[in-house]
């Protein structure tokens, strides 16, 4: 008997507690469409900050003004540096490191590249139909890849290093 009325109170339980689980769950879903709803209301958005020109424009930039080190090609090292830098209200770069490290030979060529980028259109937040510029932090990859038929040939037991 007493077996039985546990397993009488388990079960009710157990009924109970999808109820609690659904409200709870619906409480949730009012709460976040009412943040959402706060968000999204009136004219709010996050405006990046972009290269002179586009992003097809900072490739040409990279690609026109790389140097490949030639001590990184007689040792056959490429490979991607991953570069952050913050671009500054007045579309300035500033505190350019290196976050993905190949070699330093690539690294230095790498954050030359940055720093002597032309200015930045700055980046900001709209808000309330008026733009604030606000620093934003930027990351770009620069690759470096050498091309294995040109130079492979002229480096004679050399392998390339990939990092």
């Amino acid at each position: 008997m007493k077996q039985l009325n546990l397993f009488v109170l388990t079960m009710m339980l157990l009924m109970c507690l999808p109820s609690a689980n659904a409200q709870n769950a619906q409480t949730k879903k009012n709460a976040q469409d009412s943040v959402s709803a706060k968000i999204w209301d009136g004219d709010y958005g996050e405006i990046m900050p972009q290269f002179p020109g586009g992003d097809k424009a900072l490739l040409e930039y990279i690609k026109k003004n790389l140097r490949y080190p030639t001590e990184a090609m007689t040792k056959c090292i490429q490979g991607r540096v991953i570069v952050s830098f913050n671009v500054e209200t007045d579309g300035s770069i500033t505190d350019a490191k290196v976050v993905k490290v190949v070699d330093s030979l690539l690294n230095d060529e790498a954050l030359r590249i940055v720093k002597s980028m032309p200015k930045w259109k700055p980046g900001g937040m709209m808000s309330k139909g008026k733009t604030v510029l606000t620093r934003c932090k930027y990351t770009i990859p620069i690759i470096f890849k050498l091309d294995e038929k040109k130079y492979l040939p002229l480096q004679r037991g050399n392998q390339l290093k990939t990092k």
